[in-house]
């Protein structure tokens, strides 16, 4: 039998005796914050201590998902359990009262201000008006609780994630890899961490507006919270740039990740449905390889927690990888590693050790070294066209081809996990010979590049492209020698610049003296 409340609900208060009254302010909002699970807990331990219900419960529902209850044989308060609720419970809109198995039960909404977050139900023989009003007036006190949570939630939601795209801000982000520093070392996991940006993203900006930069951080934001795990961590460190931890992730797995989302990024078709879109897709950087947007990030771990001297050694370590891997042609992925196992070629970290001994020799003996980028022109619609994995089996069978065909230069590997391939070529003869010779055999490995196609793989020939970097201490002052012999990937940069120019070209090759000057291109 229904029991009507009108006469408490108009005033609760004015039935509460005056030893009850306390008990409706007895949570404590500073201690437990955001954590509703605790706030939830102590208001069920006031309505069974304070005044004395010996059955109840407490449903939460929406973002909070709580749910505690009153253990009718122990007497304790235990989270986790949700009684077989009638549906007019979980419906109700209003507080009554009704007869259950010899007892009275008060149901009671949580809402405040037209919100709904769940419902309160308690058991007792027989309830007096006096703890009627004391139960009515503290799940309205509660109720408010919940609701200056939900907003402080929301604020703390909005400090934490930067708005555009989705991911946590730098602060958030460095309390994170502290706390994951600390953990690993703890349980001695081992740790990686991903460190990237987007190429060229400030031309992005300068050239279509920052409406359409700020689309492509949504999207690239979007790309990355829907490669990692729900554990993972991925922040927004600045500008385009950003970083994710993985715990307890080897470098194996973390070197996946970090290719999964620059091959999602590098196939991503980047158009608002605007003018902008339109733009960026048939002209920025899409007129010679159709990727307008492209990332480069590096993937480090260290498995050997225990032995770190400081927390920054592993996030600074992949901020170097990420930092050769500008250098050598952006739009990749750089682990570290010295061999790229799918084209049998060395990796850059290796060629750049090579680079450097080349570069000190040409600046002693005054002569000439050459570096020539291949680049696969068009790639995207390859990709497009023929599947992920059947572009790239094309690819690398291609380069092996090519690399077994007796190629003339002094080193060849590939640029990371793109699609680029750097050959260097040193000689002391004067430079208009090695420019020549270098067209001869660059043109010879572009034939052999184009031309290959085999039989168990229908798909048109690729279209490579290539860009040649000649380099010569004449060319330039000591100081910018000194600095080239420090740093090779200046001139990889270079090549990538004639290899974009050579794209454009019917030849499909363009060679350019390194005068020390950064590449307009890029």
């Amino acid at each position: 039998m229904v029991i009507s409340l009108e006469d408490i609900l108009e005033d609760p208060r004015r039935f509460m005796d005056s030893g009850c009254k306390d008990v409706v302010i007895e949570l404590d909002e500073r201690a437990h914050k955001l954590d509703v699970a605790a706030s939830a807990q102590s208001f069920m331990k006031i309505m069974k201590e304070g005044i004395g219900l010996p059955a109840g419960g407490i449903y939460v529902n929406n973002r909070f998902n709580v749910s505690m209850e009153i253990d009718r044989k122990t007497g304790e308060v235990v989270r986790g359990r949700k009684a077989e609720l009638e549906e007019e419970y979980l419906e109700a809109r209003t507080p009554y009262l009704t007869s259950m198995k010899g007892n009275q039960r008060l149901v009671v909404p949580l809402n405040n201000r037209g919100r709904n977050f769940g419902v309160a139900v308690f058991d007792k023989g027989r309830f007096s008006r006096k703890k009627m009003a004391t139960i009515l007036y503290s799940v309205k006190m509660f109720s408010r609780h919940l609701r200056r949570m939900k907003r402080l939630s929301s604020l703390e939601h909005e400090a934490i994630t930067d708005f555009l795209t989705g991911m946590h801000t730098k602060r958030s982000f460095d309390m994170h890899y502290r706390s994951a520093i600390k953990q690993a070392k703890r349980l001695d996991n081992p740790l990686s961490v991903i460190v990237g940006d987007i190429d060229n993203f400030k031309q992005v900006n300068d050239t279509y507006g920052h409406d359409f930069g700020d689309y492509v951080l949504r999207t690239v934001g979007q790309i990355i919270r829907s490669s990692i795990r729900d554990g993972d961590i991925a922040g927004r460190c600045g500008g385009d740039e950003f970083a994710i931890i993985l715990p307890n992730t080897a470098q194996k797995d973390a070197s996946k990740v970090a290719r999964k989302i620059n091959g999602a990024v590098r196939s991503r078709e980047f158009d608002d449905g605007g003018l902008t879109g339109k733009l960026a897709k048939d002209k920025y950087f899409g007129g010679h390889d159709s990727r307008s947007i492209r990332t480069t990030l590096s993937a480090k771990s260290n498995e050997d927690v225990k032995n770190w001297s400081r927390a920054t050694t592993l996030f600074k370590a992949a901020d170097r990888l990420l930092y050769q891997a500008k250098e050598y042609g952006r739009d990749a992925v750089n682990t570290g590693d010295n061999h790229d196992p799918d084209t049998d070629l060395p990796d850059i970290p290796k060629m750049d050790a090579y680079l450097r001994k080349q570069v000190a020799q040409c600046n002693r003996q005054r002569g000439v070294l050459a570096l020539t980028m291949f680049d696969v022109r068009g790639f995207k619609f390859v990709i497009n066209k023929m599947g992920e994995d059947a572009a790239w089996n094309l690819f690398f069978s291609a380069v092996k081809e090519f690399s077994s065909d007796g190629n003339r230069y002094d080193a060849l590997a590939r640029v990371y996990d793109s699609d680029k391939i750097i050959g260097s070529y040193y000689s002391e003869k004067r430079a208009p010979a090695v420019e020549k010779y270098v067209a001869e055999i660059g043109n010879a490995a572009l034939e052999v590049l184009r031309s290959f196609c085999p039989e168990d793989i229908s798909a048109p020939p690729l279209d490579f492209a290539a860009g040649v970097c000649v380099y010569s201490p004449r060319f330039v002052s000591d100081r910018t020698a000194n600095r080239i012999e420090s740093n090779p990937g200046l001139l990889s940069t270079f090549a990538t610049a004639a290899a974009i120019t050579a794209g454009d070209m019917k030849e499909r090759l363009f060679i350019d003296r390194y005068t020390g000057q950064y590449p307009k291109q890029l």
